[in-house]
């Protein structure tokens, strides 16, 4: 009877382990991975093993208290919300800081590596409790479920880490969109990328002189983009001035020029002290203060107009926002333009 017992126990325990070892044997063997690797891969599948005692706490607490006992709030937040979450949080704590998170594909093997530990251990569990005969229905829904939320999860995650276009690394002040469909147009026209992504890594060939950070909680100021034109006047600058914006952004000609009917209105919004920042509404060189005629770079300088150290337009409004939540200060507006 005790031998009986024994086989039994071990075909559960054998059953229960089988498909979550398969499924990370796919994901992980699907890219060549360095014995550094593996270790981080064996230490989330760990997390993912340990995780499984406090949730199960958590969740008989929850129960035992009378929470979320109506089918649906079961389901969607006691089992599913619990898990998920303390899964996903425990990826980004334990793997997303690590330096071996390099590749986009790193966070699918971590992430499915993390919820089959989870979900072996809860196999096994279930297994003993409810018998062999429900391992084949275990190992097609919930371990292949929890399989494919990690990918979910560790997918977005290894977005989020390292943005590549084209096996190429660049910076987000830098890259732009040059073509409106091909898969190659994001670039960084004459600063280039700062490393590449390969099958063996990612290879960084410069380095970042600059990193900025705003400690804003939200975004609430109004700044308007405005692009210039030949016989471009007053009138629309002071149109969207009635508009009680916060900031405006003038995408100027070539090196920071603008057509000489603009330069009152343009004046007055700074006598009423909203921040004016100039680009070039050319994607290679800078805004400088170069000419003196009505309406020129220097003359711009001189009224109090903000110069922008290679900014497009876009990026220069989304900055302006983020900074006027600090600060309306030029001579402070003007040091945080020019990094």
């Amino acid at each position: 009877m005790q031998e009986e017992r024994k086989a039994d126990l071990f075909a559960i325990v054998t059953a229960a382990l089988a498909p979550g070892m398969a499924l990370l044997s796919y994901f992980y063997l699907r890219n060549h991975y360095s014995t550094s690797t593996n270790g981080l891969v064996f230490r989330t599948f760990l997390i993912g093993v340990l995780l499984v005692f406090p949730v199960m706490v958590l969740q008989y607490a929850f129960s035992i208290e009378g929470y979320f006992t109506e089918p649906f709030t079961r389901a969607f937040i006691l089992y599913a919300f619990v898990e998920e979450f303390f899964k996903w949080f425990l990826l980004w704590a334990f793997a997303y800081q690590h330096a071996n998170f390099s590749r986009r594909y790193d966070g699918i093997v971590y992430g499915v590596s993390l919820s089959l530990g989870f979900a072996t251990v809860e196999n096994v569990f279930y297994l003993i409790a409810n018998g062999l005969e429900t391992a084949f229905g275990r190992a097609l829904l919930p371990v292949s479920s929890h399989a494919l939320y990690g990918v979910i999860m560790g997918y977005y995650l290894g977005r989020a880490k390292v943005e590549t276009e084209n096996d190429e690394i660049h910076t987000a002040k830098n890259v732009t969109k040059t073509h409106s469909s091909n898969i190659a147009t994001f670039q960084s026209p004459q600063y280039g990328p700062i490393g590449i992504v390969t099958k063996r890594g990612v290879f960084f060939h410069h380095t970042l002189s600059v990193r900025e950070c705003h400690p804003v909680q939200k975004l609430t100021k109004k700044v308007v983009l405005l692009k210039t034109y030949a016989g471009m006047d007053h009138t629309i600058v002071e149109a969207v001035a009635n508009m009680k914006i916060d900031g405006l952004v003038i995408e100027a000609f070539g090196q920071g020029n603008v057509p000489p009917l603009v330069m009152e209105a343009l004046t007055k919004l700074i006598e009423a002290n909203i921040p004016v920042v100039l680009v070039s509404r050319c994607f290679n060189g800078v805004v400088q203060d170069t000419y003196a005629y009505e309406g020129g770079g220097r003359l711009l300088k001189e009224k109090g107009v903000i110069f922008t150290n290679g900014l497009n337009g876009q990026k220069a409004r989304l900055k302006l926002m983020v900074v006027l939540e600090q600060t309306t200060d030029r001579s402070i507006l003007q040091e945080w333009f020019y990094k």
